[in-house]
Protein backbone atom coordinates (compact mmCIF):
# COMPACT_ATOMS: atom_id res chain seq x y z
CA UNK A 1 0.00 0.00 0.00
CA UNK A 2 1.15 3.67 -0.68
CA UNK A 3 2.64 5.44 1.68
CA UNK A 4 0.01 7.19 3.95
CA UNK A 5 -2.51 5.56 1.54
CA UNK A 6 -1.61 8.24 -0.58
CA UNK A 7 -3.96 9.68 -3.09
CA UNK A 8 -9.12 15.35 -6.92
CA UNK A 9 -9.17 17.59 -4.67
CA UNK A 10 -10.98 17.48 -1.93
CA UNK A 11 -14.33 17.12 -2.16
CA UNK A 12 -15.44 20.14 -0.02
CA UNK A 13 -14.37 23.14 -0.81
CA UNK A 14 -13.25 24.54 2.70
CA UNK A 15 -11.44 21.57 3.35
CA UNK A 16 -7.99 22.15 4.27
CA UNK A 17 -24.17 -25.35 26.62
CA UNK A 18 -27.37 -26.49 28.86
CA UNK A 19 -26.71 -26.01 32.01
CA UNK A 20 -28.88 -28.41 33.75
CA UNK A 21 -29.90 -28.63 37.55
CA UNK A 22 -31.72 -31.97 38.92
CA UNK A 23 -33.42 -31.45 41.90
CA UNK A 24 -32.11 -32.28 45.09
CA UNK A 25 -33.60 -35.50 47.25
CA UNK A 26 -33.35 -38.03 49.68
CA UNK A 27 -33.95 -41.77 49.53
CA UNK A 28 -35.95 -42.61 52.84
CA UNK A 29 -35.72 -46.07 54.02
CA UNK A 30 -38.44 -47.91 55.13
CA UNK A 31 -40.52 -46.84 57.76
CA UNK A 32 -40.46 -49.28 61.17
CA UNK A 33 -44.05 -50.24 62.04
CA UNK A 34 -43.62 -49.42 65.82
CA UNK A 35 -44.02 -45.58 65.08
CA UNK A 36 -46.68 -44.20 64.32
CA UNK A 37 -45.12 -40.38 63.89
CA UNK A 38 -43.06 -41.82 60.70
CA UNK A 39 -45.63 -41.14 57.94
CA UNK A 40 -45.71 -37.78 59.09
CA UNK A 41 -41.69 -37.34 59.46
CA UNK A 42 -41.76 -38.37 55.95
CA UNK A 43 -44.34 -36.16 54.83
CA UNK A 44 -42.65 -33.00 56.11
CA UNK A 45 -39.33 -34.28 54.58
CA UNK A 46 -40.42 -34.33 51.74
CA UNK A 47 -42.13 -30.79 51.69
CA UNK A 48 -38.60 -29.76 53.06
CA UNK A 49 -36.99 -31.02 50.34
CA UNK A 50 -39.29 -29.85 48.07
CA UNK A 51 -39.33 -26.14 49.00
CA UNK A 52 -35.20 -26.91 49.00
CA UNK A 53 -35.47 -27.57 44.90
CA UNK A 54 -38.01 -25.00 44.17
CA UNK A 55 -35.65 -22.37 46.36
CA UNK A 56 -32.29 -23.96 44.09
CA UNK A 57 -34.47 -23.80 40.99
CA UNK A 58 -35.29 -20.21 41.29
CA UNK A 59 -32.00 -18.73 42.20
CA UNK A 60 -30.27 -20.51 39.48
CA UNK A 61 -33.39 -18.99 37.04
CA UNK A 62 -32.61 -15.79 38.28
CA UNK A 63 -28.67 -15.91 37.80
CA UNK A 64 -29.44 -17.18 33.97
CA UNK A 65 -31.80 -14.54 33.44
CA UNK A 66 -29.43 -11.94 35.40
CA UNK A 67 -26.64 -13.12 33.26
CA UNK A 68 -28.38 -13.10 30.28
CA UNK A 69 -29.56 -9.71 30.61
CA UNK A 70 -26.03 -8.10 31.34
CA UNK A 71 -24.78 -9.83 28.38
CA UNK A 72 -27.57 -8.26 26.26
CA UNK A 73 -27.38 -4.58 27.57
CA UNK A 74 -23.52 -4.86 27.16
CA UNK A 75 -21.75 -1.36 26.72
CA UNK A 76 -20.65 -0.99 22.99
CA UNK A 77 -18.26 1.95 23.86
CA UNK A 78 -17.50 4.18 26.69
CA UNK A 79 -18.15 7.54 25.13
CA UNK A 80 -21.23 8.43 22.64
CA UNK A 81 -22.56 11.30 21.22
CA UNK A 82 -25.11 13.13 22.97
CA UNK A 83 -26.86 14.59 19.54
CA UNK A 84 -28.02 12.57 16.95
CA UNK A 85 -28.01 13.33 12.63
CA UNK A 86 -25.47 15.79 11.83
CA UNK A 87 -24.59 17.37 15.37
CA UNK A 88 -24.17 13.67 16.21
CA UNK A 89 -21.81 13.46 13.48
CA UNK A 90 -19.58 16.50 14.22
CA UNK A 91 -19.03 15.28 17.83
CA UNK A 92 -18.17 11.71 16.64
CA UNK A 93 -15.59 13.81 14.41
CA UNK A 94 -14.45 16.21 17.18
CA UNK A 95 -14.01 13.45 19.68
CA UNK A 96 -12.06 10.40 16.80
CA UNK A 97 -9.85 13.40 15.63
CA UNK A 98 -8.61 13.91 19.14
CA UNK A 99 -6.83 10.41 20.02
CA UNK A 100 -4.57 10.70 17.00
CA UNK A 101 -1.47 12.63 17.53
CA UNK A 102 1.95 13.36 15.44
CA UNK A 103 5.00 12.23 17.21
CA UNK A 104 5.50 15.71 18.66
CA UNK A 105 2.37 15.66 19.92
CA UNK A 106 0.10 17.81 17.58
CA UNK A 107 -2.71 16.45 16.50
CA UNK A 108 -2.72 14.46 13.42
CA UNK A 109 -5.37 15.77 11.17
CA UNK A 110 -8.40 17.88 11.63
CA UNK A 111 -11.78 16.14 10.73
CA UNK A 112 -14.49 17.47 8.50
CA UNK A 113 -17.66 16.07 8.81
CA UNK A 114 -20.64 16.56 5.90
CA UNK A 115 -22.70 15.16 3.43
CA UNK A 116 -21.86 13.43 -0.02
CA UNK A 117 -20.67 16.70 -2.33
CA UNK A 118 -17.99 18.46 -4.80
CA UNK A 119 -17.95 22.12 -5.04
CA UNK A 120 -21.19 22.57 -3.22
CA UNK A 121 -22.66 20.18 -5.59
CA UNK A 122 -24.84 17.03 -3.87
CA UNK A 123 -23.71 13.62 -4.85
CA UNK A 124 -26.52 11.83 -5.80
CA UNK A 125 -24.93 8.14 -6.18
CA UNK A 126 -21.76 6.57 -4.80
CA UNK A 127 -20.55 3.68 -7.85
CA UNK A 128 -18.38 1.21 -7.15
CA UNK A 129 -15.94 -0.63 -9.74
CA UNK A 130 -14.96 -3.98 -9.67
CA UNK A 131 -11.15 -3.18 -11.25
CA UNK A 132 -11.61 -6.32 -13.02
CA UNK A 133 -11.09 -6.67 -16.85
CA UNK A 134 -13.38 -6.73 -19.17
CA UNK A 135 -15.78 -4.87 -16.37
CA UNK A 136 -19.91 -3.99 -17.57
CA UNK A 137 -21.94 -1.88 -16.21
CA UNK A 138 -23.78 -4.67 -14.67
CA UNK A 139 -21.00 -5.34 -12.50
CA UNK A 140 -21.13 -1.88 -11.08
CA UNK A 141 -22.39 -1.73 -7.32
CA UNK A 142 -24.51 1.93 -6.78
CA UNK A 143 -25.49 3.12 -3.78
CA UNK A 144 -27.37 5.93 -2.59
CA UNK A 145 -25.69 9.00 -1.55
CA UNK A 146 -28.80 10.28 0.60
CA UNK A 147 -28.22 7.23 2.92
CA UNK A 148 -24.20 7.75 2.98
CA UNK A 149 -22.02 10.39 5.01
CA UNK A 150 -18.13 11.95 5.00
CA UNK A 151 -15.21 12.48 6.55
CA UNK A 152 -12.26 14.55 5.52
CA UNK A 153 -9.11 13.75 7.35
CA UNK A 154 -7.61 16.92 6.77
CA UNK A 155 -3.67 17.88 7.62
CA UNK A 156 -2.43 21.68 7.98
CA UNK A 157 -0.81 21.79 4.22
CA UNK A 158 -1.85 22.48 1.17
CA UNK A 159 -4.82 19.75 -0.13
CA UNK A 160 -5.16 18.76 3.17
CA UNK A 161 -1.71 17.15 3.43
CA UNK A 162 0.11 16.68 6.77
CA UNK A 163 3.44 19.24 6.50
CA UNK A 164 5.25 17.38 9.85
CA UNK A 165 7.15 15.06 9.18
CA UNK A 166 7.57 12.27 5.95
CA UNK A 167 4.91 9.99 4.67
CA UNK A 168 5.18 6.40 5.73
CA UNK A 169 3.20 3.25 6.12
CA UNK A 170 3.19 3.37 9.66
CA UNK A 171 1.54 7.25 9.74
CA UNK A 172 -1.10 5.54 7.02
CA UNK A 173 -1.91 2.43 8.99
CA UNK A 174 -2.43 5.17 11.79
CA UNK A 175 -4.61 7.23 9.83
CA UNK A 176 -7.01 4.00 8.35
CA UNK A 177 -7.49 3.50 11.74
CA UNK A 178 -8.85 6.58 12.30
CA UNK A 179 -11.24 5.88 9.56
CA UNK A 180 -12.19 3.10 10.90
CA UNK A 181 -13.28 4.31 14.06
CA UNK A 182 -15.03 6.83 12.36
CA UNK A 183 -16.96 4.60 10.37
CA UNK A 184 -18.06 2.36 13.64
CA UNK A 185 -19.02 5.27 15.70
CA UNK A 186 -20.90 6.44 12.77
CA UNK A 187 -22.89 3.24 12.46
CA UNK A 188 -23.57 2.55 15.66
CA UNK A 189 -24.76 5.79 16.67
CA UNK A 190 -25.73 7.99 13.75
CA UNK A 191 -29.04 6.22 12.51
CA UNK A 192 -29.96 6.16 8.47
CA UNK A 193 -26.18 5.81 7.71
CA UNK A 194 -25.74 3.15 5.54
CA UNK A 195 -22.26 3.79 3.95
CA UNK A 196 -19.34 6.29 5.05
CA UNK A 197 -16.62 7.84 2.59
CA UNK A 198 -13.24 8.83 4.69
CA UNK A 199 -11.11 10.74 2.02
CA UNK A 200 -7.64 10.19 2.95
CA UNK A 201 -4.55 13.27 3.11
CA UNK A 202 -2.48 13.46 0.18
CA UNK A 203 1.63 13.23 0.44
CA UNK A 204 2.56 17.06 0.47
CA UNK A 205 2.61 18.13 -2.99
CA UNK A 206 -0.43 15.98 -4.28
CA UNK A 207 -3.53 16.42 -5.58
CA UNK A 208 -6.21 13.78 -2.68
CA UNK A 209 -7.49 10.91 -4.76
CA UNK A 210 -7.83 7.78 -1.94
CA UNK A 211 -10.76 7.18 0.18
CA UNK A 212 -12.13 4.27 2.30
CA UNK A 213 -15.47 3.16 1.60
CA UNK A 214 -17.36 1.14 4.38
CA UNK A 215 -20.58 -0.37 4.37
CA UNK A 216 -22.91 -0.74 7.65
CA UNK A 217 -23.76 -4.80 6.39
CA UNK A 218 -20.05 -4.91 5.89
CA UNK A 219 -18.93 -3.90 9.60
CA UNK A 220 -22.03 -6.30 11.34
CA UNK A 221 -19.70 -7.82 13.17
CA UNK A 222 -17.72 -5.40 15.02
CA UNK A 223 -20.97 -3.37 15.46
CA UNK A 224 -22.40 -6.52 17.61
CA UNK A 225 -19.46 -6.43 19.75
CA UNK A 226 -18.00 -3.66 22.00
CA UNK A 227 -15.69 -1.56 20.04
CA UNK A 228 -12.88 -2.77 22.22
CA UNK A 229 -12.23 -5.98 21.17
CA UNK A 230 -12.04 -4.54 17.59
CA UNK A 231 -9.67 -1.57 18.18
CA UNK A 232 -7.74 -1.58 21.35
CA UNK A 233 -8.93 1.43 23.90
CA UNK A 234 -6.03 3.14 25.57
CA UNK A 235 -6.15 6.16 27.66
CA UNK A 236 -3.51 7.92 25.96
CA UNK A 237 -3.08 9.29 22.32
CA UNK A 238 -2.46 7.57 19.82
CA UNK A 239 1.10 8.38 17.56
CA UNK A 240 2.99 6.56 14.35
CA UNK A 241 3.99 3.55 15.04
CA UNK A 242 2.08 2.86 18.27
CA UNK A 243 -0.81 0.86 17.04
CA UNK A 244 -0.88 -2.80 18.63
CA UNK A 245 -0.95 -5.94 16.75
CA UNK A 246 -4.70 -6.44 17.31
CA UNK A 247 -4.99 -2.78 16.21
CA UNK A 248 -3.33 -4.01 12.79
CA UNK A 249 -5.37 -7.25 12.06
CA UNK A 250 -8.37 -5.23 12.74
CA UNK A 251 -7.18 -2.99 9.69
CA UNK A 252 -6.09 -5.64 7.13
CA UNK A 253 -9.84 -6.98 8.09
CA UNK A 254 -11.62 -4.30 7.94
CA UNK A 255 -9.95 -1.27 5.72
CA UNK A 256 -7.46 -2.79 3.69
CA UNK A 257 -10.78 -4.17 1.35
CA UNK A 258 -12.16 -0.85 0.93
CA UNK A 259 -9.17 1.38 -0.20
CA UNK A 260 -10.46 3.32 -3.36
CA UNK A 261 -9.21 5.89 -5.98
CA UNK A 262 -12.35 8.34 -6.16
CA UNK A 263 -13.68 10.84 -8.99
CA UNK A 264 -16.39 12.67 -9.68
CA UNK A 265 -18.49 12.75 -12.50
CA UNK A 266 -21.41 15.17 -13.57
CA UNK A 267 -24.97 13.31 -14.19
CA UNK A 268 -27.38 14.36 -16.51
CA UNK A 269 -29.50 16.14 -14.10
CA UNK A 270 -26.67 18.47 -13.14
CA UNK A 271 -25.82 16.39 -9.65
CA UNK A 272 -22.52 14.55 -8.82
CA UNK A 273 -22.18 11.08 -9.27
CA UNK A 274 -18.70 9.91 -6.37
CA UNK A 275 -16.78 6.89 -8.77
CA UNK A 276 -14.70 4.69 -6.17
CA UNK A 277 -11.78 2.59 -8.03
CA UNK A 278 -10.00 -0.11 -6.19
CA UNK A 279 -6.93 0.28 -5.53
CA UNK A 280 -4.74 -3.22 -4.62
CA UNK A 281 -2.58 -3.22 -1.64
Amino acid sequence: MASDLTGGNPPFPTSPGTVRQDAPGAALGPATTHSPRAPGNRLRFGIAYLALAVLLGGAIGLFVVFVGATHHHQIWSTWKPTQQGVQGRAEIARHVSKEYALVGGSQLVSVLSGPPEVQQTPVRAIIARTGLAGETFSDLQIYDASKSWTYILCGDGANCSIPQGKPSTARGRLLSREALELALYTFKYSHGVDSVVVFMPPPPGQQAKTSLFFRKKELSDPLKHPLGTTLEQRPERLVVGGLSGADLEALRKFVDPRIYNYEFQQAPDGSALMVLSPVTT
